[in-house]
This record gives structure tokens, sequence and C-alpha cells, in this order.
């Protein structure tokens, strides 16, 4: 809390307009390793040049 005050006071100070995407340092860390690998196949429909949409 004591942190995020200073941060506040600190974004006043240089005229900041807003604190809408300020990120808190809340503990939690930024772990995106569950996160399932997307793979997109190309469609092999095209023939001559001419692809479908």
């Amino acid at each position: 809390m004591n942190q995020l005050l200073k941060d506040l006071l600190l974004a006043y100070k240089y005229g900041v307009k807003t604190l809408y995407y300020h990120n808190t340092r809340d503990g939690a860390e930024d772990v995106q390793g569950d996160l399932e690998e997307v793979v997109e196949t190309a469609d092999s429909d095209c023939e001559g040049g001419a692809c479908k949409i």
C-alpha cells in the first residue's frame, strides 16, 4: 500500500493524466506457461493460384 501511494504521488508530481493502465505490485507472477500453444494449418485447396475465402 505504501508503494502504491508513492507511485500515485510521483505520478501527480510529473503530471501523469491517468493511472488507468498502472500495474500494481500485487506479488503475482506473470507466468503464462499453462497456456496452450495454438497451431494453425494451411489449407491445400488452392489450386492454380485461386484460393477460396
